[in-house]
């Protein structure tokens, strides 16, 4: 049963510190190798791609300390609580692999960092499908996993709040693509509970498995109007489209979309590029799953986010290991508890953030006139 938490005052930054738990944030290389390496140190860019994929796909997915995180005090205090850690494959070489051999790569990485006292771990990007949204990796009892995929269902779900009280008419016809997914099924979740949709479209191969979760939503609010499909050229209906699937590719093209349409892309690798921006200037493209902190910091840089930016995912593994939690949370599909809880644990430590990222879109300040 989860326990309702209380907030602290700001002055409770120490104990708030001396609570947590130490995690560490798995992530992995997301593009060309070559780029990737180059923003933890710039000399890396000029070796050649190739050179890259050889070594590293030959090496058993070795991980290595990408940052260190630390929690910021009221007096400029800073206490080391975390770490990213990223395995040396990009997304696509990471899919090659299959749930099979990635999960057992992943586990080494957790083996490492629980020896080096890191007892909360967080599965970033295509580190959770890999391991089935963690359920491959549910026997540990020696670490507390989450997925990552609650906090961040609640933050595309506050993503959505917000661009429909700048455009109402966004509501009229939405599209998940990914829908089946532990994201995409908890954020449509949401939107039905508390009636953020009249039309949904919800995109996936697996018609059979859209066929289920379109009768677990008539089941939560009967009103809204569902419909399924696994062709992607369906999201042409649509006015705000959010993107989860677990592909490393571009899906999205020019030749699909509505006038005006507004892609809310959650994705890592990211299914959209900014070519389609110059195809189609009438779109808007936002990064979904953003969520503000400056109540942290991050060596080398972060993860290629503005400041104070950083993934729900990410967040998510944050406020578990803040709370002081050692039990697995969001493990496979999350449930709308799980979500519903990861908010209130957001209120419960506003005073480091936690709230929703000003909108970007490929990481620059969104200038859509709309919604500034």
């Amino acid at each position: 049963m989860i326990s309702s938490p209380v907030a602290p005052s700001p002055s409770d930054a120490v104990t708030t510190f001396l609570n947590a738990k130490k995690f560490a944030f798995l992530i992995h290389l997301r593009h060309t190798y070559s780029d990737d390496m180059g923003l933890y140190w710039k000399p890396l860019r000029k070796i050649p791609n190739k050179v890259y994929r050889k070594i590293f796909t030959k090496l058993q997915a070795p991980s290595v300390k990408w940052s260190d995180i630390y929690l910021n005090g009221s007096a400029g205090e800073k206490w080391h609580i975390g770490r990213n850690e990223i395995i040396l494959l990009n997304g696509k070489d990471i899919l090659d692999q299959g749930p099979k051999n990635m999960s057992k790569n992943i586990e080494r990485v957790i083996d490492k960092m629980t020896q080096k006292g890191y007892t909360n771990i967080g599965l970033g990007a295509l580190t959770s499908p890999m391991t089935l949204g963690g359920a491959l990796l549910k026997h540990r009892q020696d670490v507390s996993i989450t997925n990552g995929n609650a906090f961040t269902a609640t933050g595309l779900f506050r993503a959505i709040v917000k661009l429909l009280e700048a455009s109402p008419n966004l509501m009229d016809h939405q599209t998940i693509v990914g829908a089946t997914g532990s994201v995409g099924s908890c954020l449509a979740g949401l939107l039905v509970k508390k009636n953020y949709c009249d039309k949904l479209l919800l995109v996936a191969r697996n018609l059979s498995k859209l066929e289920k979760l379109k009768n677990d939503l008539k089941s939560i609010n009967p009103n809204v109007q569902i419909e399924v499909s696994n062709q992607i050229s369906e999201i042409r209906k649509s006015n705000l489209i959010t993107l989860l699937t677990a592909s490393a590719d571009n899906i999205i093209g020019p030749e699909i979309l509505k006038s005006n349409a507004v892609i809310l892309d959650g994705t890592q690798p990211r299914n959209t590029s900014p070519e389609l921006l110059v195809q189609r200037p009438d779109v808007t493209v936002i990064d979904g799953g953003i969520i503000s902190i400056p109540g942290i910091t991050m060596s080398n840089g972060g993860i290629g986010l503005p400041l104070n930016h950083y993934y729900a995912c990410f967040s998510e593994t944050l406020l578990w290991a803040l709370d002081g939690q050692s039990e697995h949370f969001s493990i496979g599909n999350p449930t709308l508890e799980q979500a519903e809880y990861m908010d209130t644990l957001a209120r419960k430590y506003k005073m480091f953030g936690f709230e929703l990222a000003d909108f970007t879109s490929f990481g620059k300040p969104l200038t859509n006139s709309f919604i500034s």
